[in-house]
C-alpha cells in the first residue's frame, strides 16, 4: 500500500480479472465499483 500526504483516502478495494473481464471491489461492505463480471464469477 501507498499513501500520499494530503490525499484523500479512499476505500480499500481490489481488482478482479477473469478471462478478459475486470472489475474493481470494495473491500467493507464487499461490492462492485466499477467493471463487470459474469454473475457466476461475482
Amino acid at each position: 500500500m501507498y499513501a500520499e500526504i494530503d490525499s484523500p483516502h479512499h476505500k480499500p478495494y481490489f481488482h478482479v480479472y477473469y478471462q478478459g473481464s475486470q472489475a474493481v471491489f470494495s473491500i467493507d461492505p464487499i461490492e462492485s465499483v466499477e467493471g463487470s463480471l459474469a454473475d457466476r464469477q461475482r
